[in-house]
């Protein structure tokens, strides 16, 4: 087996352990997704947990009620009656906003322990809403905190909220006719704004020592997005490669780049306004193609080896003029960030060099 990484100066990163169980977990807490209403409401009754009567309307019929870990829990069901969402929520009156912080701590700690640090984490300062989503293997998660001081009723009531929300990843049948494109596109990242997707494809282009991989950025959300592309370092990149057998890396060996934390969050917003952005409009895409820095080596597949497996990082900068969305691939899951190409290697020839972001 061969490893190469990108030249660049890296900092080893101990990544957080995470309990496989939790992540694989295809459901919500002890609750697979598609349980029938009736099982799911048998395993509450063995647990001890009341559930809440169902009210007379029918429009309620769908819904279970309960509280779970201090939460007003509800359980949606499809119209086959098997469990197809969970929303939980906790509600403070305007004069316990101590009270409330101290909840979103809490329960963010147990989600940050429990499924490691989020693929996103929006903070909305005029709004006052701070947004965290895990994009897990079958699940996502997404906590969602609303600090922001209003008055609902004359008592004050529901002024701060923390809600969870959880829903299954949905899945394609691979046995469905898709399109060819379909098949050569690896998803990296679905977030709030943005999906990001990698060709299963190396490029060749004049003048580039190394092969080049193609990346593309769909809009996702109802208003234009802008993208900072501006810097080398800042985007989406094929960072290492290596030969194997299989289509899985046995020994994993990698140096990631750290995130930028501290970036100027309105400098970014203040070039989306002036248009200084790659601008998307809503349900269109950009690509742009990055050359892996290395050494100048091909991958050549030799012996038993079938597979040349490349490993992405970095980070990118989003924005829709009032939500950012940083994307870093530090903790992100293996299968998101390893595209796997199988024999025998094919490379593609890009002879329009104006999409690929220049090493300054």
């Amino acid at each position: 087996m061969k490893v190469f990484l990108s030249l660049l100066f890296w900092v080893f990163v101990q990544q957080n352990i995470i309990a496989q169980s939790n992540i694989d977990f295809n459901g919500w807490e002890f609750m697979a997704w598609k349980s029938s209403k009736t099982s799911v409401e048998d395993s509450l009754k063995a647990k001890k947990i009341e559930v809440k009567d169902d009210f007379d309307d029918p429009a309620y019929t769908k819904i279970t009620r309960f509280t779970y870990n201090d939460m007003n829990t509800l359980l949606y069901f499809d119209s086959l009656n098997q469990l197809s969402k969970v929303q939980q929520i906790k509600d403070f009156s305007v004069i316990y906003l101590d009270e409330a912080n101290a909840f979103f701590d809490r329960v963010k700690q147990n989600l940050l322990q429990e499924y490691g640090v989020p693929h996103v984490e929006t903070h909305d300062t005029s709004a006052k809403i701070i947004t965290m989503t895990w994009n897990l293997h079958y699940t996502n998660f997404q906590l969602i905190y609303d600090y922001k001081y209003k008055i609902i009723d004359e008592f004050g009531c529901c002024s701060y909220k923390v809600t969870i929300n959880a829903s299954p990843v949905e899945t394609v049948d691979i046995h469905i006719d898709l399109p060819k494109e379909a098949l050569l596109e690896h998803l990296i990242f679905r977030g709030m704004l943005a999906e990001i997707y990698v060709e299963k494809a190396m490029y060749e282009a004049p003048k580039y020592e190394n092969f080049l991989m193609k990346f593309t950025i769909k809009n996702i959300n109802e208003k234009t997005i802008g993208v900072d592309l501006s810097d080398y370092w800042r985007v989406i990149y094929p960072n290492q490669w290596g030969l194997y057998e299989k289509p899985v890396r046995e020994d994993v060996n990698e140096q990631q780049i750290i995130p930028n934390e501290d970036f100027d969050k309105n400098f970014l917003k203040r070039k989306y306004k002036k248009k200084e952005l790659r601008m998307i409009k809503p349900g269109e895409s950009f690509s742009y193609y990055r050359e892996w820095n290395g050494s100048g080596e091909k991958p050549v597949l030799k012996g038993t080896e079938k597979f040349v497996i490349i490993t992405v990082d970095g980070q990118l900068f989003i924005t829709n003029g009032k939500l950012l969305e940083q994307v870093k691939l530090l903790h992100a899951e293996e299968q998101d960030r390893a595209v796997v190409l199988p024999a025998p290697i094919v490379y593609k020839a890009l002879n329009d060099s104006s999409m690929i972001i220049e090493k300054f």
